[in-house]
């Protein structure tokens, strides 16, 4: 596990998951048919407990700037800037369950922020870095 820190608050726009795991991939899908990478600066996944120990998640992308993200079926949402604990994750298409299992170890961390949630960086096709809030 690794410190980050992200130094501004990032705004975004997001797409939620009918369910959870079954809709992320049908979230991410709504995205980027709405966006094309040219148009996204970042692209993320964000999940958080819900109702009844549900998991909500969506899709969310930063957008490059004058690009108009008031669209049916999206809404605005701003990344909190702060320290997150995390880890880099290669080749995670290629092993499905890494991404959950990293999240299991980093919830367990003592200074998480019980208010955050999950962030999913993916920083290039290959890698995503997972990462929780601390306090």
């Amino acid at each position: 596990m690794q410190v980050f820190h992200i130094d501004r608050d990032i705004p975004v726009v997001r797409v939620a998951a009918t369910a959870f795991p079954e809709g992320v991939m049908a979230a991410h899908q709504s995205l980027h048919q709405h966006f094309s990478a040219e148009t996204m600066l970042n692209y993320y996944g964000i999940s958080q407990g819900g109702p009844a120990d549900t998991i909500l998640y969506w899709a969310a992308a930063e957008l490059v700037p004058g690009e108009d993200g008031q669209k049916p079926g999206l809404e605005s949402f701003v990344l909190s800037k702060g320290r997150y604990v995390g880890q880099d994750i290669s080749d995670y298409m290629q092993h499905p369950m890494a991404i959950s299992q990293c999240f299991e170890d980093l919830l367990k961390h003592p200074e998480l922020d019980p208010a955050g949630y999950c962030l999913e960086w993916y920083i290039t096709r290959d890698m995503v870095r997972c990462m929780v809030k601390l306090k």
